[in-house]
């Protein structure tokens, strides 16, 4: 990562890794206009971790995944249902798990590189 510090926008970057790869979903099918199921639940899965994660603006994320930002506040809020009526509950927490200790991993590696740099 470039910089002192990590921004939000690679944080948001890390969690979208972390949902492809637990959906086994390629970044190219969920950042493409195809609306089946499996893709819209990634991006759900997206909208709904990097909300909790980081500080991105709706319009931020819908960017990375080119989508609007009414896109990713409908999709916020239908995680929920799928985390109550479909079980993804305790797959969304994993995600979430996985890509903090991501971010914490990434945001020691650019320490350590930057140590002792002035």
């Amino acid at each position: 990562m470039e910089g002192e510090t990590m921004n939000e926008k690679q944080k948001a970057q890390i969690i979208l890794e972390e949902v492809c790869k637990s959906f086994q979903e390629e970044m190219a099918d969920v950042t493409s206009k195809s609306r089946r199921r499996e893709l819209a639940d990634c991006r759900k899965a997206f909208s709904y971790v990097a909300r909790r994660v980081t500080r991105c603006s709706f319009t931020t994320l819908g960017g990375m995944i080119g989508k609007d930002h009414s896109t990713i506040l409908c999709a916020s809020t239908s995680a929920v249902d799928l985390m109550r009526y479909n079980g993804y509950a305790k797959d969304f927490e994993l995600i979430e798990k996985r890509a903090r200790m991501r971010i914490v991993k990434e945001r020691e590696i650019v320490e350590i590189n930057n140590f002792g740099q002035i």
